[in-house]
């Protein structure tokens, strides 16, 4: 590999509120991506009263004595807790920190699939117009098993105002025309990204690209915000 080859950063970003159930097997989905990047990862935890910020302690650790394997360029690994004003909160103050070129977002009970950085950054390359991308991911349960897969489909400003296919863990932005957009909206609680994705779409459209890959897993149990909140999230949409 020649000394000039570029090597972007992703900077990832996990808020995270009492989620000890299922935190480790995120973290790990981040941290275990390989290829030709360096991973920053935010974990912005909400002052979880479980054992979250004692999962999250423990790779910090690891990192620190270099006893995680690294399969990537490198990795910036940093951690607060505390006090926010919900979700959307949490990321933003994440992504104010962010120095990548490249922007993803995961929830603390959802999980990249392997390959997913990596994919990401070739399509990036090759693809130097787009400045959004997403794809295919599987729905999971409690237990991690896969019980269905997301209703994805390829980009659609008027279909996107009609309903959401767009799966937040599988979305990758350009860092650059995200901050021209502007920060996720801290009054949402339940569809913050879908209401990131149609701004990206009104200013974006036809640079928004659908891959046909399986990027992410997203969870679904009965205390989670999509199905608890139901109504609160019909009224947001």
């Amino acid at each position: 590999m020649p000394d000039n080859y570029y090597i972007p950063t992703i900077s990832v970003i996990t808020p995270s509120f009492n989620q000890g159930e299922f935190i480790e097997e995120t973290i790990v989905s981040v941290l275990s991506q390989q290829g030709n990047f360096i991973i920053e990862y935010f974990i912005m935890d909400g002052g979880s009263t479980d054992n979250s910020v004692e999962i999250i302690n423990k790779y910090d650790e690891l990192l620190h004595r270099k006893d995680w394997p690294i399969g990537c360029k490198g990795i910036t690994y940093r951690w607060s807790s505390g006090n926010d004003r919900g979700q959307a909160d949490a990321v933003n103050k994440g992504f104010a920190q962010a120095n990548g070129e490249i922007f993803g977002w995961l929830n603390s009970d959802d999980t990249y699939l392997p390959g997913t950085f990596q994919k990401a950054v070739v399509f990036f390359s090759e693809h130097p117009n787009d400045v959004m991308l997403y794809g295919n991911a599987y729905y999971t349960d409690k237990k991690s098993a896969i019980t269905d897969r997301y209703p994805s489909e390829p980009f659609n400003l008027q279909k996107l105002a009609d309903y959401c296919y767009i799966c937040q863990p599988t979305v990758f932005i350009r860092t650059a025309p995200l901050k021209e957009v502007g920060i996720i909206d801290i009054t949402l609680h339940t569809c913050m990204d879908y209401d990131l994705w149609i701004r990206m779409g009104a200013k974006f459209d036809g640079r928004i690209a659908f891959v046909e890959e399986y990027l992410a897993t997203s969870r679904m149990y009965a205390e989670n915000k999509t199905l608890s909140l139901r109504e609160t999230a019909y009224e947001e949409s």
